[in-house]
Protein backbone atom coordinates (compact mmCIF):
# COMPACT_ATOMS: atom_id res chain seq x y z
CA UNK A 1 0.00 0.00 0.00
CA UNK A 2 2.84 2.39 0.87
CA UNK A 3 4.45 1.74 -2.54
CA UNK A 4 1.17 2.48 -4.30
CA UNK A 5 0.70 5.75 -2.38
CA UNK A 6 4.31 6.72 -3.11
CA UNK A 7 3.83 6.02 -6.83
CA UNK A 8 0.57 7.99 -6.94
CA UNK A 9 2.20 10.93 -5.16
CA UNK A 10 5.22 10.83 -7.49
CA UNK A 11 3.02 10.72 -10.61
CA UNK A 12 0.83 13.53 -9.25
CA UNK A 13 3.92 15.62 -8.58
CA UNK A 14 5.27 15.03 -12.12
CA UNK A 15 1.92 15.90 -13.72
CA UNK A 16 1.59 19.06 -11.61
CA UNK A 17 5.19 20.07 -12.44
CA UNK A 18 4.66 19.51 -16.17
CA UNK A 19 1.43 21.49 -16.05
CA UNK A 20 3.12 24.38 -14.22
CA UNK A 21 6.05 24.36 -16.65
CA UNK A 22 3.65 24.44 -19.60
CA UNK A 23 2.07 27.61 -18.17
CA UNK A 24 5.39 29.35 -17.49
CA UNK A 25 6.79 31.59 -20.18
CA UNK A 26 10.52 30.98 -20.11
CA UNK A 27 11.53 32.38 -23.50
CA UNK A 28 11.31 36.03 -24.50
CA UNK A 29 12.32 38.52 -27.19
CA UNK A 30 12.45 42.27 -26.98
CA UNK A 31 13.77 45.50 -28.31
CA UNK A 32 14.33 49.09 -27.27
CA UNK A 33 15.19 52.44 -28.81
CA UNK A 34 16.41 55.66 -27.24
CA UNK A 35 19.13 58.24 -26.80
CA UNK A 36 22.86 57.59 -26.41
CA UNK A 37 25.85 59.65 -25.38
CA UNK A 38 29.44 58.68 -26.24
CA UNK A 39 32.20 60.35 -24.27
CA UNK A 40 34.50 60.73 -27.28
CA UNK A 41 37.44 63.15 -27.29
CA UNK A 42 36.46 66.21 -29.33
CA UNK A 43 40.10 67.10 -30.16
CA UNK A 44 39.17 70.81 -30.06
CA UNK A 45 36.65 70.53 -32.92
CA UNK A 46 34.31 73.55 -33.13
CA UNK A 47 31.30 71.23 -33.48
CA UNK A 48 31.20 68.17 -31.26
CA UNK A 49 27.91 66.31 -30.93
CA UNK A 50 28.34 63.37 -28.56
CA UNK A 51 24.62 62.51 -28.68
CA UNK A 52 23.13 59.86 -30.92
CA UNK A 53 20.67 57.00 -30.75
CA UNK A 54 20.81 53.54 -29.26
CA UNK A 55 18.83 50.49 -30.36
CA UNK A 56 18.86 46.99 -28.88
CA UNK A 57 17.28 43.69 -29.82
CA UNK A 58 17.53 40.58 -27.67
CA UNK A 59 16.27 37.10 -27.04
CA UNK A 60 16.50 35.31 -23.73
CA UNK A 61 15.62 32.25 -21.71
CA UNK A 62 14.70 32.21 -18.00
CA UNK A 63 16.42 29.35 -16.22
CA UNK A 64 14.64 30.40 -12.99
CA UNK A 65 12.11 33.20 -12.40
CA UNK A 66 15.04 35.42 -11.32
CA UNK A 67 17.91 34.41 -13.64
CA UNK A 68 18.07 34.46 -17.45
CA UNK A 69 20.64 34.31 -20.22
CA UNK A 70 20.36 36.59 -23.25
CA UNK A 71 21.81 37.04 -26.71
CA UNK A 72 21.84 40.79 -27.39
CA UNK A 73 22.47 43.09 -30.38
CA UNK A 74 23.20 46.78 -29.81
CA UNK A 75 23.73 49.71 -32.19
CA UNK A 76 24.80 53.16 -30.95
CA UNK A 77 25.67 56.38 -32.72
CA UNK A 78 26.62 58.40 -34.50
CA UNK A 79 28.59 60.91 -32.49
CA UNK A 80 29.99 63.60 -34.81
CA UNK A 81 32.90 66.03 -34.90
CA UNK A 82 33.13 68.80 -37.48
CA UNK A 83 35.09 71.92 -38.28
CA UNK A 84 37.49 73.40 -40.81
CA UNK A 85 36.08 71.30 -43.68
CA UNK A 86 36.55 68.04 -41.73
CA UNK A 87 33.69 65.80 -40.55
CA UNK A 88 34.02 62.60 -38.48
CA UNK A 89 31.34 60.12 -37.31
CA UNK A 90 31.80 57.44 -34.61
CA UNK A 91 29.42 54.43 -34.41
CA UNK A 92 29.44 51.15 -32.51
CA UNK A 93 27.44 47.94 -32.92
CA UNK A 94 27.87 44.44 -31.60
CA UNK A 95 26.56 41.14 -30.28
CA UNK A 96 26.94 39.79 -26.78
CA UNK A 97 26.05 37.23 -24.15
CA UNK A 98 24.38 38.74 -21.11
CA UNK A 99 23.18 37.44 -17.75
CA UNK A 100 19.96 39.02 -16.43
CA UNK A 101 18.93 39.05 -12.76
CA UNK A 102 15.31 40.10 -12.10
CA UNK A 103 13.21 40.82 -9.03
CA UNK A 104 9.74 42.27 -8.45
CA UNK A 105 9.53 45.87 -7.26
CA UNK A 106 7.36 45.54 -4.15
CA UNK A 107 4.87 42.78 -3.44
CA UNK A 108 1.76 42.11 -5.48
CA UNK A 109 2.91 44.43 -8.25
CA UNK A 110 3.37 44.17 -12.02
CA UNK A 111 6.68 46.09 -11.85
CA UNK A 112 9.99 44.24 -12.30
CA UNK A 113 13.61 45.43 -12.00
CA UNK A 114 16.34 43.72 -14.03
CA UNK A 115 20.12 44.09 -13.82
CA UNK A 116 22.22 42.88 -16.76
CA UNK A 117 25.93 42.23 -17.12
CA UNK A 118 27.95 40.51 -19.78
CA UNK A 119 30.36 40.86 -22.68
CA UNK A 120 29.75 42.36 -26.12
CA UNK A 121 31.85 41.83 -29.22
CA UNK A 122 31.62 45.39 -30.55
CA UNK A 123 32.67 46.80 -33.90
CA UNK A 124 33.47 50.50 -33.76
CA UNK A 125 33.60 52.51 -36.99
CA UNK A 126 34.98 55.99 -37.67
CA UNK A 127 33.98 57.59 -40.98
CA UNK A 128 35.71 60.84 -41.92
CA UNK A 129 35.65 63.27 -44.80
CA UNK A 130 37.77 66.31 -45.65
CA UNK A 131 37.94 68.45 -48.78
CA UNK A 132 36.00 65.99 -50.93
CA UNK A 133 37.84 62.83 -49.91
CA UNK A 134 36.75 60.28 -47.31
CA UNK A 135 38.27 57.54 -45.19
CA UNK A 136 37.00 54.91 -42.79
CA UNK A 137 38.53 52.84 -40.00
CA UNK A 138 37.02 50.07 -37.90
CA UNK A 139 38.03 47.71 -35.13
CA UNK A 140 36.28 44.85 -33.32
CA UNK A 141 36.97 43.76 -29.76
CA UNK A 142 35.33 42.43 -26.60
CA UNK A 143 33.89 45.08 -24.28
CA UNK A 144 31.80 44.97 -21.07
CA UNK A 145 28.04 45.44 -21.06
CA UNK A 146 25.91 46.65 -18.14
CA UNK A 147 22.22 47.47 -17.95
CA UNK A 148 19.44 48.35 -15.55
CA UNK A 149 15.84 48.03 -16.66
CA UNK A 150 12.41 48.57 -15.14
CA UNK A 151 9.48 46.79 -16.70
CA UNK A 152 5.71 46.96 -16.27
CA UNK A 153 3.67 43.89 -17.21
CA UNK A 154 0.92 45.20 -19.52
CA UNK A 155 -0.67 41.76 -19.80
CA UNK A 156 0.41 38.12 -19.41
CA UNK A 157 2.86 38.14 -22.34
CA UNK A 158 3.78 41.81 -22.91
CA UNK A 159 6.00 44.05 -20.76
CA UNK A 160 6.82 47.71 -21.40
CA UNK A 161 10.41 48.58 -20.46
CA UNK A 162 12.59 51.61 -19.65
CA UNK A 163 16.29 51.31 -18.96
CA UNK A 164 19.93 52.36 -19.05
CA UNK A 165 22.65 50.55 -21.01
CA UNK A 166 26.44 50.85 -21.03
CA UNK A 167 29.15 49.48 -23.29
CA UNK A 168 32.38 50.72 -24.83
CA UNK A 169 33.65 51.32 -28.33
CA UNK A 170 37.37 51.10 -29.04
CA UNK A 171 39.59 51.56 -32.09
CA UNK A 172 43.23 50.51 -31.94
CA UNK A 173 45.75 52.37 -34.10
CA UNK A 174 49.47 51.86 -34.59
CA UNK A 175 50.17 54.90 -32.38
CA UNK A 176 47.43 54.47 -29.75
CA UNK A 177 43.69 53.95 -29.46
CA UNK A 178 40.41 55.86 -29.40
CA UNK A 179 37.87 54.85 -26.75
CA UNK A 180 34.31 55.86 -26.04
CA UNK A 181 32.11 54.93 -23.10
CA UNK A 182 28.56 54.72 -24.45
CA UNK A 183 25.59 55.35 -22.16
CA UNK A 184 22.02 54.97 -23.40
CA UNK A 185 18.50 55.57 -22.08
CA UNK A 186 15.80 53.71 -23.94
CA UNK A 187 12.21 52.50 -23.87
CA UNK A 188 10.99 49.26 -25.38
CA UNK A 189 8.81 46.20 -25.22
CA UNK A 190 9.38 42.53 -24.33
CA UNK A 191 7.26 39.58 -25.49
CA UNK A 192 7.23 36.42 -23.36
CA UNK A 193 6.50 33.03 -24.91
Amino acid sequence: MKKLVSKILAISFLVASASAMAQERNGYIGGSFGFAKANIDCFGAPTCDKNGTIASAYGGYRFTPWFAGELRYLHAGPATLAGGGVSVEFKTHGFGLVAALSAPVGTGTDWMATTRFGMMYNKSVVDGSANGSSASASDSNAQPYLGIEFGYKVNQGITGTFGWEFTRGKLNFSDGSANANIHGLSAGVRFDF
